[in-house]
């Protein structure tokens, strides 16, 4: 029997999951945290068109993993240092890239005429395709953006917790994401440009805390590797 829950508990569950998805890859280390770095930006493009009600508000149902890429980029920047970061961002931009790409090939395949899935799979990515080449820009866009906000913050608050360091990064470079992501990649796919823009920008502020909250779990003196050989405690 089929358990149908309200979209409040799966979007919990989705938070959930995230975060310790990233608590368990920080763990593993620098390889399988670029992994789930890249997983995660790859998923938000994938299912960004699907649109739903939170709270009464129209978003889109992928936000999660938007934040939680970003999120797992700042842990990769504080664990493993800037040329660590730098290489994960690269990497996440050309697996996006090979994925378009593949879709692509993937729609072009003439199927043979009983294929009943071939319909299917070319209404689904021939709309991801084009909204993954906006959104690829504008994701490497909020990289840059958090990447250099959070090396910032890394400089001028050394002694504040990484919790705080990773909520203003993301929270501040989400206006500029989310703005240019709901005109430009979703454009044709939502209603009113005001209230996806708005309310998924809130949703992303709540995600934001969580994982930024989830930060604390690891709370040990280990040694951090940074650009300028300081050490930073968490």
């Amino acid at each position: 029997m089929e358990i149908q829950l309200a979209n409040e508990a799966y979007f919990i569950i989705q938070i959930t999951t995230v975060l310790i998805t990233s608590v368990i890859t920080r763990r593993l280390g620098s390889q399988a945290m670029v992994s789930w770095l890249c997983l995660q930006s790859i998923l938000a493009n994938l299912l960004v068109l699907k649109m739903i009600y939170l709270f009464g508000l129209e978003v889109t149902g992928s936000d999660a993993f938007m934040i939680g890429s970003l999120y797992t980029l700042n842990l990769i920047r504080e664990d493993h240092g800037a040329t660590e970061a730098k290489k994960a961002v690269m990497t996440s931009l050309l697996l996006m890239a090979s994925t378009a790409g593949i879709f692509s090939i993937h729609c072009a395949f003439q199927s043979v005429a009983s294929d009943q899935i071939a319909p299917v799979y070319h209404t689904l990515l021939s709309g991801v395709i084009p909204v993954m080449g906006w959104s690829g820009i504008i994701f490497l866009l909020a990289q840059v953006i958090d990447y250099s906000l959070f090396s910032m913050l890394k400089r001028i608050m050394p002694n504040h917790q990484l919790a705080w360091r990773l909520f203003l990064s993301i929270a501040i470079t989400q206006v500029a994401d989310t703005a240019l992501f709901t005109y430009w990649a979703l454009d044709g796919w939502c209603s009113q440009f005001w209230d996806v823009f708005f309310w998924s920008y809130a949703i992303k502020v709540v995600i934001t805390v969580v994982l930024s909250m989830g930060a604390s779990i690891r709370k040990h003196n280990q040694q951090r590797v940074g650009d300028d050989n300081q050490y930073v405690q968490i």
